[in-house]
């Protein structure tokens, strides 16, 4: 029995041993359990979260955040990202510490564990591998089993949740990838890994010893991470440029250093990274940084149109530049260039790339204006010298070398406002080696340049010169732009090389991209900070940004302008011209360049519309209009015409209107006048009797209208109470009873010499109404989001057909002939203080309120480019396939804008 005894106390302590020990094995503290040392050497990107709960905090304080699930950019990430957070949060229901541990966010390649064709390939080559730290192996293992509680089925299927985790056996990829909807997870290497993709967790299990633990280059980032910040980016740029997103095209940042490291910094309006960049001796990162930083002034000579930049100060670029060369010893194409050096060397008996590079020692920017990409139709390279004229004779020394000519080519002179002449001139041609360039830039723009102040422009294409020099000489550039200098504070001020995109540029294709344009832009600032060069990335939430269009050219007016801006043919070049007015009643006319051909002044502000015509009948143009006190007739230099102007014995309140009835030998003029008559003038500028409309029973403040139909004329004014249908002399033609019209609505002809001739206007009330010619019958055709909360409506007419619009700063319908209504579209206007139809049947409105200026067409789609700022309402005219919107700007400025 004491053996018997003695037996079964050894069992029983070595049992009690063994629970020990498996206890104590269980709750072991785990030591290498970071996720950072296990993921593969060729990670894409790895983001660290220093605390989920910090994280979400800072999340819901960004008033951005929520926009940015709308980008299509990232809806694809973060779509995955919010199916692993549900997950997540299952999991800290479970277990609230994990919101306080460390979580990783990794991109990793899997491509290569892809064996067989019968696989069923996930979109993209790269998937997303979210990971924590397990603190044992009771907490991964009581881990795994919520998940399985929660999620898991007999069948392994939950809510197209799949856990099938890899066991430590599994040495095998599946056999079938699964539905994206499906997540997988594996505990391994004291780590808990989770992603939609098992081939993106079997890449981490099978990347044997080529792990981020063995990389000294991402070892020596990792060592700089801040603690305070809720997120650590790590790129891996030379792995970016190699894999397939679906997402980017390459971005070519292997050039520039293999890791990349940002702390993240979110606050309500910005996104903002700083760190460092692991970066060989031998790559452009270090080449730049080893140089003493200085403050860039080069913004102030880019254009704030410009789509994206890259830019570098300084400049110092020649051979002596130690890091420079050893950049460029690199280059696949160093003995090409080396050859070519001593070649030229030998033929001139100089240095020729010394003496390039010397023309070049200041601030470069390459910009371009293309949201697709740079390319040498759109992009422009700018060059800032300390002293303009030396760095042009300097170029041009270099110039008379390379093509054997006493003195560059002279082009052609740009005028892109008037009496300023800018001469162009032939640059560098394409066998030029502008070899130390085409390092730093994508491409080189280089056929023609020209100099303004201390800026050399260089382009490929003259119309880029035109557009950039206009800009410039405006002062719109990136250093007078208040929101770049807000987006620019994110930066420190001392640049050495500087990128930007704005929103646009950067997803040019995007179905969707409104909600990442409230983003002003993207950029990074390369900089030199102690041993490793230091890179800095922003980017700017501005939702109330509105930016600029190009402009064709701008005019000051001596005071602001009043009204809206007239467009009026010049009977000469037959080139349209623009007719405006100013506060104090002056009147200017600009020519389709924007200068003011004269200026002189009026009695009075102008009473409805401009028109022109032929007074004597030899193909020449004069302008009609009147003020209140007169009609005036003005020719095209400025002069009163014949007896004009013709003085009113009561104010004028609407629009004088030219009818010649088939004679313009014979014409009529018709005035509105305050005391409820309408009077008419001849050609001499005497007063017509016979008039048999006495008086109105209100004020007529639109024009008169002139119709034929079934060789009858008709004269049609409108007041508040009643449309007025007339024959020549004034006689009642047509009976109209019952129909509140408005008066701002013009009244149109559909059908005419048919027998359902009609005239179709708008009531007061915002309902259609059409006027049968022959009967004098009136029908209308209510409109039910304009009539049922009757508001301040415009009725137009579009040009090619019988079909029009009638528009609320709520609504936008489309009506035919018939009321029938085509199409109705809601707008979300402040405001509606102006409509009219352009030549192309296009709508455009004008919010007050605002100040904005919209295109839409009929159908209520908001045409590309629209809305731009407008102080008034705006004339369009289209050339060339641009549409050319003249409107009043800022600080008494006429804007013509190019769409």
């Amino acid at each position: 029995m004491k053996k018997i005894g003695l037996i079964i106390g050894s069992l029983l302590l070595v049992a009690i041993v063994a629970v020990v020990l498996i206890a104590l094995q269980m709750n072991h503290r785990y030591q290498d359990n970071n996720p950072l040392d296990h993921l593969p050497h060729e990670t894409v990107a790895v983001v660290k979260i220093n605390n989920l709960s910090q994280l979400n905090q800072t999340l819901a304080d960004a008033d951005y955040a929520a926009r940015l699930g709308f980008a299509p950019l990232l809806s694809d990430a973060l779509q995955r990202g919010r199916a692993l957070a549900s997950i997540v949060d299952s999991l800290v229901a479970f277990d609230p510490s994990l919101m306080q541990r460390e979580a990783y966010l990794a991109f990793v390649p899997y491509s290569k564990y892809v064996v067989s064709d019968s696989l069923v390939s996930a979109p993209a080559k790269c998937d997303m591998v979210w990971s924590v730290p397990l603190f044992s192996y009771a907490d991964g293992k009581a881990i795994l089993a919520a998940l399985t509680t929660k999620y898991c089925l007999a069948d392994s299927t939950i809510r197209g949740v799949v856990l099938p985790y890899f066991s430590t056996d599994n040495s095998s990829a599946p056999s079938v990838l699964s539905s994206c909807q499906q997540f997988f997870a594996d505990v391994h290497s004291q780590c808990l890994f989770l992603s939609a993709n098992p081939l993106a967790l079997f890449a981490v299990r099978n990347k044997a010893d080529e792990d981020l633990a063995s990389d000294p280059s991402f070892q020596s980032l990792r060592r700089t991470v801040s603690s305070t910040v809720p997120i650590s980016l790590f790129l891996n740029t030379a792995a970016i440029d190699t894999v397939d997103f679906g997402l980017l095209s390459p971005l070519a940042l292997g050039s520039f250093s293999k890791w990349v490291e940002q702390d993240v910094e979110l606050t309500p309006r910005t996104v903002v990274g700083s760190g460092f960049i692991s970066s060989p001796k031998t790559t452009l990162a270090t080449a730049l940084a080893e140089h003493p930083s200085r403050k860039m002034q080069i913004d102030s000579k880019i254009p704030s149109l410009t789509k994206r930049f890259i830019a570098y100060a300084p400049m110092s670029r020649g051979l002596d530049d130690e890091a420079f060369v050893e950049f460029l010893n690199q280059s696949p194409q160093k003995e090409e260039y080396r050859s070519r050096q001593q070649k030229m060397q030998t033929v001139y008996g100089v240095d020729i790339e010394a003496n390039i590079s010397q023309v070049f020692n200041g601030e470069m920017a390459l910009i371009s204006t293309d949201s697709k990409g740079y390319n040498s139709n759109s992009s422009a390279l700018v060059l800032l010298a300390e002293n303009g004229t030396i760095a042009q004779a300097s170029l041009n020394s270099v110039l008379e070398l390379l093509h054997s000519q006493s003195t560059p080519n002279q082009v052609l002179t740009l005028s892109p406002i008037p009496a300023v002449e800018i001469p162009v001139y032939e640059a560098f041609r394409d066998k030029d080696y502008l070899f130390f360039l085409h390092q730093l830039f994508p491409v080189v723009p280089h056929r023609y340049y020209l100099r303004y102040g201390n800026a050399i422009v260089f382009a490929d294409e003259l119309s880029v010169l035109k557009s950039t020099l206009y800009e410039l000489m405006l002062n719109r550039t990136f250093a007078n732009d208040a929101v770049f200098r807000n987006f620019r504070n994110n930066f420190s001020s001392d640049y050495l090389c500087f990128l930007f995109s704005a929103s646009d540029a950067l997803l040019p294709d995007a179905k969707n991209k409104n909600d990442l344009l409230n983003y002003y832009g993207f950029g990074l600032q390369l900089s030199s900070l102690g041993a490793l060069p230091y890179v800095t990335t922003a980017a700017l939430y501005e939702p109330n940004r509105i930016d600029l269009p190009p402009t064709a050219w701008q005019s000051k007016l001596d005071t602001v302008m009043l009204g809206k801006p007239f467009k009026v043919l010049n009977h000469n070049t037959l080139e349209y011209e623009y007719f405006v007015q100013d506060v104090t009643n002056k009147v200017y006319l600009i020519n389709s360049q924007g200068l003011i051909l004269w200026k002189r002044t009026l009695d009075g502000p102008i009473v409805g519309d401009v028109s022109q015509i032929d007074y004597y009948c030899n193909k020449k143009l004069q302008i009609l209009l009147a003020t209140p006190q007169s009609v005036h007739l003005i020719d095209r230099n400025g002069n009163n015409t014949a007896q004009f102007p013709i003085r009113l014995n009561s104010e004028a309140v609407g629009s004088v209107t030219y009818i010649d009835y088939g004679n313009p030998d014979q014409f009529r003029l018709f005035v509105p006048c305050s005391d409820n008559t309408i009077v008419l003038y001849d050609k001499n500028c005497d007063r017509i009797q016979g008039w048999e409309m006495k008086r109105t029973d209100g004020l007529v403040t639109g024009k008169i209208y002139h119709y034929v139909s079934g060789n009858k004329d008709y004269l049609i004014a409108s007041d508040a109470f009643r449309l007025y249908i007339t024959d020549r002399r004034g006689n009642q033609r047509v009976a109209i009873t019952a129909l509140a019209p408005n008066p701002q609505s013009p009244v149109y002809i559909v059908r005419p010499n048919t027998s359902r001739a009609s005239f179709v206007t708008s009531t007061a009330d915002g309902a259609m109404a059409s006027i049968q010619i022959e009967s004098g019958a009136v029908e209308q055709f209510k409109v039910d989001s304009v009539t049922a909360v009757p508001t301040k409506h415009y009725f137009r007419k579009l040009k090619s057909r019988d079909e029009f619009v009638l528009v609320t700063n709520k609504n936008l319908v489309l009506l035919d002939a018939d009321g029938n209504i085509l199409s109705s579209t809601p707008l979300y206007l402040s405001s509606l203080a102006w409509v009219e139809v352009t030549a192309d049947n296009l709508i455009a409105l004008w919010d007050d309120d605002d100040k904005l200026g919209y295109l839409f067409t009929p159908q209520g789609k908001v045409v590309t480019g629209f809305p731009v700022p407008a102080s008034s309402p705006f004339v369009i005219n289209k050339e060339d396939n641009l549409r050319r919107v003249i409107v009043a700007g800022k600080n008494s400025m006429v804007d013509c804008f190019l769409k």
